[in-house]
């Protein structure tokens, strides 16, 4: 154990990140359990929950990670989150899939040879401030208690910390020194400093849609010449049903004692304080020499107000605040700590139709009329009965929506038919259904489900197989693949539609470049074209043109013209941009040559995470993966 080197340790020579052990430290601690475990959790205690190449990551490390994300996303809540919201976000997955690349990322590195010391640990623990007090190690003792107090085994815990090195120790081997040239330097550099002003006509294909009329002749004419440029690729039929929180809504109850409680518990939540309804001006001193002069003007206005003036109409007239100034100055009910404090204090101590003096703020000087004022209270649960019991059912059906998912998810492995699943389903909910699906592409969004992932996992599977869960937006799919149909080229009848479009979207884009070289000739004779364009000022390459989007084949000629050069038309798939320049603002070269080395450096480290996003991308397909997605959700509880 690493225990001897600190009983020997003279010198500390290597630094590891604090952030990281302190995260290790945190992922630890007891924050997020289960309230109990049942049968599933009990056996994802003993298999383990992923595989790298048959190696089992254990229950205990998805849950030590678990905790960690937990906590993270209880403070981010306010508390508010549950293992429910955890499912929806796909949380579990998520820390089993770092694992799982956690591990990957320690076979490749023992695979390349890299090995880490036991003094190497033990120097990245003593260095960590977890473990530091005034700069210095803690001592063993100290140490050792340390992780007893968070329930950590010390071989464990020195076990992880390998693990991070041997994971740095391999980006390092991956990522080293990458080579940027000056010529590189420069050029990056100028892409990134150099800005342009330009004015941009759009002349937009949608827009020019309206009156395009498009015969089944000519449809017909465009698909006899090219049959193959409307090919399908393979294509497959799913049967599918669906489950959600809705429809577990059927089979569900919410009991009065139970609105009851929750009323009770949540007491606060329908505890208004006094609110306040006020119009107010705004005036904002230009500068300290004016704040007197400002003054006066705020206290004139309250004046006129008071002997008759229409309020909204001296907010219309005078008031800063733009979001405000054309309702009449009207702010809308409030509570004193939805409001800068000393304006709080000055409008809750008015009384309904007052009209106050000069109220400083941050903001400037304030004029507030005051309409209202409403008085604490505590609404009745026979208010908000109906709020409480829709919350209470929405819960409890997401519970069961889970319970739903997981049972059946157990039985997809041995379905020979969807009604396997679906039988004790269907008893008592008509919301659920088995429908088939028209026919869709690998790449495809199923239209039915509005999912991509649905397409992805039926191209996975055989035909007559059953697969699910698959995520929807709000909630998941089961589903089985009953038809194959093999790249075709359809007749013209299916098509129709779809070539009939192709040709009116063909003309309108004529139609747009057409309007964009008369843009061009227009200015070319010195004449004002038929419609305005539109500036985009400090524009960078890379940042949208507007309407037009990003225009890579414009971003060169750009900078490469003088100002008042019109450029174009460039096609921008929606249409056609033209664009005239009225000033290139270039790269400062006496700043490059100051920051030149700082650039290479900061250079070097995007080549570095390009290059490890690249190794990270292709490795994981070296190695065997399996994730038990049932055993995940049962841990949480």
């Amino acid at each position: 154990m690493i225990l001897e080197y600190f009983r020997n340790r003279r010198s500390v020579g290597w630094f590891f990140g604090a952030g990281l052990l302190g995260l290790v430290i945190i992922a630890f601690v007891a924050l997020y359990f289960p309230d109990f475990m049942g049968d599933p959790a009990t056996a994802a205690m003993r298999r383990g929950v992923a595989w790298v190449d048959g190696d089992a990551i254990s229950a205990s490390d998805f849950l030590d990670r678990y905790r960690q994300v937990a906590q993270q996303y209880q403070q981010q809540s306010g508390g508010q989150f549950s293992a429910n919201l955890a499912r929806q976000l796909g949380l579990p997955d998520q820390v089993a899939g770092d694992l799982v690349r956690a591990r990957v990322l320690v076979r490749e590195a023992e695979r390349q040879g890299l090995q880490v010391t036991d003094a190497e640990v033990g120097t990245a623990i003593a260095n960590s401030p977890t473990f530091q007090v005034e700069g210095a190690f803690i001592g063993a003792a100290a140490y050792l208690d340390l992780l007893r107090s968070a329930r950590l085994d010390p071989r464990d815990f020195e076990d992880s910390v390998r693990s991070d090195l041997l994971a740095t120790k391999l980006q390092a081997l991956v990522t080293q020194s990458p080579h940027v040239s000056d010529f590189e330097l420069l050029d990056e550099y100028r892409r990134r400093n150099e800005s342009a002003s330009l004015d941009v006509w759009f002349l937009s294909s949608a827009a020019r849609l309206g009156g395009i009329e498009v015969t089944e002749a000519e449809a017909r004419a465009r698909y006899d010449e090219d049959p193959g440029a409307f090919e399908r690729p393979v294509e497959r039929r799913i049967r599918y049903f669906t489950l959600s929180e809705q429809t577990m809504a059927e089979e569900v109850n919410v009991r009065q004692r139970e609105i009851q409680r929750y009323y009770d518990r949540n007491l606060f939540q329908y505890q208004m304080g006094e609110r306040a309804e006020a119009s107010h001006i705004l005036l904002q001193p230009a500068s300290e020499a004016d704040e007197e002069s400002t003054r006066t003007l705020a206290a004139r206005l309250a004046e006129r107000a008071r002997t008759g003036e229409e309020f909204a109409e001296l907010a219309r007239t005078y008031s800063a605040d733009e979001a405000t100034a054309e309702d009449g100055g009207a702010l809308g009910l409030f509570g004193p700590e939805e409001m800068l404090p000393e304006f709080s204090e000055a409008v809750f101590a008015m009384t309904p139709g007052e009209i106050s003096n000069p109220i400083r703020t941050d903001y400037g000087f304030h004029v507030v009329r005051l309409e209202s004022l409403e008085p604490a209270e505590t609404r009745e649960l026979s208010e908000v009965e109906g709020e409480i019991e829709t919350r209470l059912r929405r819960e409890k059906a997401a519970e069961r929506l889970n319970e739903r998912v997981l049972e059946l998810e157990t039985l997809v492995p041995g379905a020979d038919r969807l009604e396997e699943l679906t039988d004790d389903l269907t008893e008592g909910n008509p919301l659920v259904m088995i429908q088939e699906s028209e026919f869709f592409g690998e790449q495809d969004v199923v239209f039915e489900l509005a999912s991509a992932e649905a397409a992805g996992t039926a191209f996975a599977l055989e035909v007559g197989e059953v697969a699910g869960p698959v995520r929807l937006a709000a909630g998941f799919a089961f589903l089985e693949v009953i038809e194959e149909r093999e790249p075709h080229v359809p007749d013209f009848d299916a098509v129709r539609t779809e070539v009939m479009d192709q040709v009116r979207n063909e003309r309108a884009m004529e139609i747009a470049r057409g309007d964009a070289d008369a843009i061009l000739a227009a200015i070319a004779a010195g004449e004002t074209p038929a419609t305005d364009p539109t500036p985009a000022l400090d524009w960078f390459r890379g940042s949208s043109l507007g309407a037009a989007g990003v225009l890579p084949a414009a971003e060169d000629a750009v900078f490469d013209a003088a100002p008042d050069a019109m450029l174009g038309p460039f096609d921008a798939g929606r249409g056609y941009a033209v664009i005239r320049v009225t000033e290139v603002e270039p790269y400062d070269s006496a700043a490059f040559e100051e920051q030149k080395e700082s650039f290479r450096s900061q250079m070097a480290e995007e080549k570095k995470a390009r290059i490890w996003n690249a190794f990270l991308a292709g490795i994981e397909g070296r190695y065997e993966i399996r994730i038990d997605r049932q055993a995940l959700n049962a841990l949480i509880g």
